[in-house]
């Protein structure tokens, strides 16, 4: 690294960078980024390509509503499976949806996304 270069990552859809502070340790991936086969992509993106695969796996002939339910249903799933320790309230507040929504996402995602009972 060059002096006075700031290490950091860069979103290769949006672009979004995140650096760490001159003088400070390189930043690790922050979290909820990923590093994909064909680049870096943050939260904000990981979550609206999980949207456009499921839409585009939807039939032309659906109408608005239903392509809007099938999108939000697509982003609790990334959510549920990106995190399935969390639980539903916190992923029901970070996506602004219900924890109704999330539980029946993550019933229908079967057993393997099942919260842990605490004892």
């Amino acid at each position: 690294m060059a002096t006075g270069e700031i290490a950091g990552w860069t979103c290769v859809r949006c672009e979004v960078t995140a650096r760490s502070m001159p003088g400070h340790e390189p930043l690790a991936l922050p979290e909820g980024w990923s590093d994909e086969s064909d680049g870096v992509l943050c939260l904000t993106c990981r979550r609206e390509r999980a949207a456009e695969i499921s839409l585009d796996a939807a039939p032309e002939s659906m109408n608005v509503q239903d392509r809007a339910r099938l999108r939000r249903s697509a982003l609790l799933e990334f959510e549920v499976t990106r995190d399935p320790a969390r639980s539903d309230a916190e992923i029901a507040r970070a996506m602004r949806s219900s924890v109704s929504s999330v539980k029946k996402v993550r019933e229908s995602l079967g057993p393997e996304f099942a919260l842990e009972e605490s004892d």
